[in-house]
């Protein structure tokens, strides 16, 4: 047997990561119906990859001059995903979403006031209603922004945790960006690991009642019974009569399943022996 490296800051997948990787991709082709609400642009969002990795790991992978969205869940209080933009792409799309579409990437700078008070809007519009929209599970995501700011100060995560870290392509007319998804293990992302039963419809008691009729069971009629000693048994010979425990003026009784269920009498049909119903015997 060959051993393998085993890198604990970046685990080999596991079925977590394909079922957020098809929750996440999904989300992605939802783009032009959920962002066609908020403004008219030319845009793609691919899903690049879905890995686990520390969240050290994961913040060596943001994009420069970053600006971190802290969100947060209805149903898990420690459940606290990043997003992570750049803040020029955020500033372009707080702009799309007033209507100016820019050609150029804007330069990097601190978020006007208008820009504040607008940025976690646009990104519960923009990218929480397209992860909500793809949710899997039954029971419903349900994410708000929290709080935003450099990643670092924004991060409610230990470094050393083990998160989920997904990678969009999004492309923009003024240029192309990383968008950094870090996703808790924990909280309703857990659940997409619990294996799933499927509903396996009982058959009603009619159908069972038709079933169970078309059954064949075995009926046993006994003739009578006798008790004899060993030396009588052994010097039985052809022609000998034994004398049954059972009246010729009493019905037999008929074994069903090992179980006297009726009472019958004896006689033949044809060339057959065959017996008549007289009673139940309850």
């Amino acid at each position: 047997m060959i051993g393998q490296t085993f890198d604990f800051r970046k685990p080999l997948p596991s079925s977590l990561e394909s079922k957020v990787n098809s929750w996440l991709t999904e989300a992605a082709k939802n783009r032009s119906r959920i962002w066609s609400k908020y403004f008219e642009v030319e845009s793609t969002l691919i899903l690049e990859s879905v890995h686990s990795m520390s969240t050290a790991a994961a913040f060596q992978e943001v994009p420069v001059n970053p600006v971190a969205f802290r969100l947060k869940s209805q149903d898990a209080n420690d459940f606290h995903p990043l997003l992570i933009l750049s803040r020029p792409v955020v500033i372009g799309l707080i702009a799309a979403s007033l209507g100016t579409i820019l050609d150029e990437m804007p330069e990097d700078r601190s978020l006007s006031e208008l820009e504040e008070s607008l940025c976690d809007l646009v990104i519960q519009k923009l990218f929480l209603e397209l992860v909500q929209s793809a949710w899997p599970s039954t029971n419903p995501l349900k994410l708000s922004v929290d709080a935003h700011g450099e990643p670092l100060s924004t991060n409610l995560m230990e470094m050393t945790e083990l998160v989920l870290v997904a990678r969009w392509l999004l492309e923009l007319p003024f240029g192309k960006t990383t968008v950094l998804f870090i996703i808790p293990r924990s909280g309703p992302v857990a659940g997409l690991a619990r294996p799933t039963t499927s509903f396996v419809p009982q058959p009603d008691r009619e159908h069972i009642e038709s079933l169970v009729k078309e059954m064949r069971v075995d009926v046993t009629v006994l003739l009578g019974s006798a008790s004899v000693s060993m030396l009588q048994l052994a010097s039985l010979k052809p022609g000998d009569v034994l004398v049954l425990n059972q009246k010729v003026a009493d019905p037999l009784s008929a074994k069903i399943a090992g179980v006297d269920k009726l009472q019958v009498w004896p006689g033949a049909v044809g060339r057959r022996q065959a017996v008549q119903v007289e009673d139940t015997i309850k």
